[in-house]
């Protein structure tokens, strides 16, 4: 029977290795997108299938937020997802908020007619 220092050992290193194949395979190949501009958020890789917190693990990022969005182009502003037009506009004022360049962008969950847009940012130094 192992010890419980044993079986955290065992776990963190199976955690370890996990967050290592995610940045070197499916990150590398699906980089998380930078935003220079407002368009550039409609390039966000697809990431449904890997938690967010893996992927900021992985990459040293923090969430800055998750935006629940209509992907049709035919959202009205009464519905629960944001308009494509008002998500543009946030993004507009992130992207003037914190700089060009510094913000990333993922889908992190798609649904029929709405995806999850998340947006994040190198972990803070300190």
């Amino acid at each position: 029977m192992h010890s419980i220092e044993t079986i955290k050992k065992l776990n963190d290193n199976d955690l370890h290795e996990y967050h290592e194949f995610i940045k070197n395979n499916f990150i590398k190949n699906n980089p998380l997108t930078i935003l220079n501009k407002i368009n550039d958020v409609r390039q966000s890789p697809d990431y449904s299938g890997v938690d967010i917190k893996t992927v900021c693990k992985a990459t040293k990022m923090q969430v800055v937020n998750t935006y629940f969005v209509d992907s049709t182009g035919y959202g009205q502003e009464h519905e629960a997802a944001m308009t494509v037009k008002n998500f543009f506009n946030v993004i507009g004022d992130l992207i003037k908020e914190h700089g060009k360049g510094k913000l990333r962008s993922c889908i992190t969950d798609v649904g029929q007619f709405q995806v999850y847009v998340t947006i994040v940012k190198p972990q803070s130094k300190g």
